[in-house]
């Protein structure tokens, strides 16, 4: 991925998170392979066995881009771009949780 950039706009910003440093990036049009972890992305990929964690806070960089890489192969398989199946998911998840609760 795109870690670098990514390690760069966290260490230059203080009280940037991954998490909003993809968004920020993705947002500008930096470059569109980047996810937004959020809580209705990670229990989108936790229904679907991509990952077992329960929450979307992430210790640091290194972990939340590994969660990133697996929905990134995700997306991939099913040749994808990653910032159109992150907004699927999102909104799929958001509608589904609305309507369910």
């Amino acid at each position: 991925m795109h870690s670098g950039n990514t390690k760069n706009i966290i260490s230059y910003s203080c009280g940037l998170g991954p998490k909003q440093a993809s968004m920020f990036l993705r947002n500008i049009g930096y470059h569109s392979e980047f996810a937004v972890l959020d809580k209705h992305v990670i229990d989108y990929m936790r229904i679907m066995g991509l990952t077992c964690i329960t929450d979307n806070s992430f210790s640091n960089l290194t972990s939340y881009q590994k969660i990133e890489t697996k929905l990134k192969l995700y997306a991939d398989t099913y040749n994808v771009n990653l910032l159109h199946l992150d907004l699927a998911i999102w909104t799929t998840m958001r509608t589904l949780k609305t309507y369910h609760s």
